[in-house]
């Protein structure tokens, strides 16, 4: 059993929740979220979908979900199939050029912060063959993960340059960076705390393509791992990644 209110920023009901089987809010970040980030949309937009995953991981020992999800803050001038920041009705061919980045970034920095599914604009019709590409590629990187019965929790990382997210357990790590600084995330080091010591495989995974771009070797000592993203064929902002204990 599930329920959810509005998709407002105020709109956080937490007797609701606790009630619940499985926790869900809307998210319209035009509905009065934050920009957490004033001089950089994009990223407010990421923060603010990160952010309500985690809050939820935090709060509540169960699944959460976000019933319905639109884009607001990252680009103004409206969101396909739903109203702009200003109320604005928008169609798919006024929709800003965007709009499948914005759902391609936020739909990993929810699944990076543990959120159990996968959001989805409303409204779905409207959904493009790039954002059903997003999803495949989503879908590919998740598919040997065992979500259901490995101890997975929020584990610290950074990366110089960008924010890093995702979960772990002693032997096993897998997580999402997006480069604020550059247009290459090709070069960022990473971070990753909490892993127990020893040798461990990191395999890089292009999250446009759906295919992996390299597994390296990596040492975990004292806790932490480190490792560099490595030259990818074409730029893009943002990497998956799998950690795993060899």
């Amino acid at each position: 059993m599930t329920a959810s209110f509005s998709g407002g920023y105020e709109e956080y009901r937490e007797p609701l929740y606790s009630r619940n089987d499985i926790a869900n809010i809307h998210v319209y970040p035009y509905q009065g979220w934050p920009a957490h980030y004033p001089d950089d949309n994009m990223r407010s937009e990421i923060y603010n979908y990160a952010w309500a995953s985690r809050r939820f991981w935090n709060n509540f020992e169960k699944p959460a979900i976000f019933g319905e999800a639109g884009i607001g803050n990252a680009f103004r001038g409206g969101r396909r199939g739903g109203r702009g920041a200003q109320g604005v009705q928008s169609s798919p061919a006024s929709s800003p050029s965007g709009f499948n980045l914005a759902y391609h970034n936020v739909i990993w920095a929810s699944l990076s912060n543990g959120l159990a599914a996968t959001p989805v604009w409303w409204t779905f019709r409207n959904l493009g063959p790039q954002d059903l590409l997003s999803l495949k590629c989503l879908s590919q990187f998740v598919s040997d993960i065992d979500l259901a019965n490995l101890p997975y929790k929020p584990a610290p990382m950074s990366a110089e340059g960008a924010d890093a997210s995702g979960l772990a357990t002693a032997r096993a790590a897998f997580g999402w960076i997006w480069s604020y600084a550059k247009d290459n995330v090709g070069g960022t080091p990473l971070t990753v705390e909490g892993l127990t010591d020893g040798s461990f495989a990191v395999c890089w995974f292009d999250t446009w393509a759906g295919v992996i771009v390299k597994t390296e070797n990596a040492t975990s000592a004292a806790g932490r791992l480190s490792a560099t993203v490595p030259d990818l064929s074409q730029a893009h902002r943002d990497i998956a990644f799998k950690i795993v204990k060899r």
